[in-house]
């Protein structure tokens, strides 16, 4: 929150910068005989679920001021 008047100039700035890696693992296939034909399946089938909640970032400016509300998210999934 800035308040600023005319000398000097006020500045609120909120900088949030989220890095998240995902991987949900390897691939560990059985082969499939007349044994096990029914309990291997497609061993391959994954599901990477992801979910970010920031919240409130309210960055607010009153008189001579300003507000800088800056949010990166970078998000990598195997």
């Amino acid at each position: 929150m800035a308040f600023g008047y005319v000398d000097p100039f006020a500045t609120a700035t909120n900088n949030l910068e989220i890095k998240k890696n995902q991987n949900s693992g390897e691939c560990d296939c059985c082969p499939v005989t007349e044994e096990n034909s029914e309990s291997c399946h497609d061993c391959c089938i994954k599901v990477n679920y992801e979910d970010i909640k920031v919240g409130d970032r309210t960055a607010m400016a009153f008189g001579f001021a300003t507000a800088t509300n800056n949010i990166k998210i970078v998000t990598n999934q195997e």
